[in-house]
C-alpha cells in the first residue's frame, strides 16, 4: 500500500490543503478460471473460452506452440465483460 501526498499551493493565498490518494500494487498475478468451452463446436479454428479472474484485468494474451510453429504474446479478443458491483480500487 503507498499513500501520496500532495499539498498544491494555492493561487489565492489561502491555506493549501492536503490531497491523498491511496495506490496498492498487488505483487502476485490475478487467479484466472476458465469454466467451460463457449461451445463443443464451431465454424472457424478458434478457441472460445468463458472464465472469470478475480480482478480486473487490463490485457489478456497467450502463447501458442503447436506443430506450425509458437505464436507469443498473441492478444485475446474479450466479447464480454461484467464489472463488480460495490466500491472499487485503483490497482
Amino acid at each position: 500500500m503507498l499513500d501520496v501526498r500532495m499539498c498544491p499551493q494555492p493561487a489565492t493565498g489561502g491555506a493549501p490543503c492536503w490531497n491523498v490518494l491511496r495506490l496498492e500494487l498487488p505483487l502476485t498475478p490475478p487467479a484466472i478460471t476458465i469454466t467451460s468451452p463457449g461451445s463443443t463446436t464451431v465454424d472457424q479454428p478458434v478457441l472460445q473460452l468463458q472464465g472469470y479472474a478475480d480482478a480486473d484485468l487490463y490485457s489478456i494474451s497467450y502463447d501458442l506452440n503447436n506443430a506450425a510453429g509458437l505464436e507469443t504474446n498473441q492478444d485475446v479478443l474479450v466479447l464480454n465483460r461484467e464489472r463488480p458491483r460495490g466500491p472499487r480500487k485503483l490497482v
